[in-house]
């Protein structure tokens, strides 16, 4: 299957916590009902939240601690995609998400949200996730809440080290925007291979990426591309220096970028 295109910028899509209204345009998958929009909205957020006559219930969990395992000072922004990670990194990841249970097991969730009723989302395994320690939301047997989530990426699941906390628990001022220019993931030291090319060519190089896209991110794929800024952006969930290094290599440096949700924070 053809990862979506990303027709606006990335960061507009990491921005889901904190930009309302942020205009995008989606593939969605053929599986998923008509009537069910893609948006980066939070789902009920304002007047242009989904509506519902069955009001969520919102579970408490009285185990739960709002007490981060990380200075709030120490976390990475919201509104920039991650940094690249050493391809044999053991520690600790960080990611802002949403995390949905719909009956067969939790989903950390990419930044594209379905507003429908219950929420839906499609995005990786989650284990480790005890519900009944976490404060979440349930209507019609699906659970969900939005979270900074912590733990260990391996094979396409992430396996979580502390119970999830609520970001709005937090009471973070995480600031919208973003500029591209202070992406911490650039790859580039020196002069860009990208000035070179046109905008047919990074749609060629665009192509040519897709299809490796089980070599750059085994297991889950890369989550969708676009052509920005004057490079190829592609989004996944783990962006190793690795990977980044064999893209350089074969496309030239500052051409292709890996755009990651996960952050390392040991």
């Amino acid at each position: 299957m053809r990862p979506p295109t990303l027709t606006s910028s990335w960061l507009c899509l990491l921005a889901v916590f904190v930009v309302v209204g942020c205009a995008r345009s989606a593939e969605v998958a053929s599986d998923a009902p008509e009537s069910v929009p893609v948006t980066t909205e939070i789902p009920g957020a304002g007047e242009g939240g989904s509506e519902s006559s069955v009001p969520a219930e919102r579970e408490s969990a009285p185990t739960t601690s709002t007490v981060l395992p990380i200075a709030a000072d120490d976390l990475p922004p919201v509104n920039t995609p991650a940094g690249l990670v050493p391809e044999n990194y053991d520690g600790r990841l960080l990611t802002y998400a949403y995390v949905i249970e719909e009956g067969d097991g939790p989903v950390l969730c990419t930044p594209a949200i379905s507003v429908s009723d219950p929420p839906q989302c499609d995005g990786a395994s989650i284990a480790g996730l005890d519900w009944e320690t976490v404060e979440h939301e349930e209507r019609r047997g699906t659970r969900w809440g939005q979270y900074v989530v912590i733990g260990h990426w391996h094979e396409g699941t992430f396996t979580v080290t502390d119970p999830p906390i609520p970001i709005e628990s937090l009471q973070l001022d995480f600031p919208a925007g973003g500029s591209a220019t202070s992406n911490p993931s650039d790859p580039s030291d020196g002069e860009s291979s990208a000035a070179e090319l046109s905008e047919s060519d990074l749609n060629e190089i665009e192509r040519q990426v897709i299809e490796l896209s089980f070599e750059i991110a085994p297991v889950t794929g890369i989550l969708g591309t676009a052509v920005a800024d004057g490079e190829v952006q592609v989004g996944v969930w783990l962006a190793t220096e690795e990977a980044q290094t064999r893209l350089d290599e074969q496309f030239g440096v500052g051409v292709v970028r890996l755009m990651g949700l996960l952050w390392a924070i040991d």
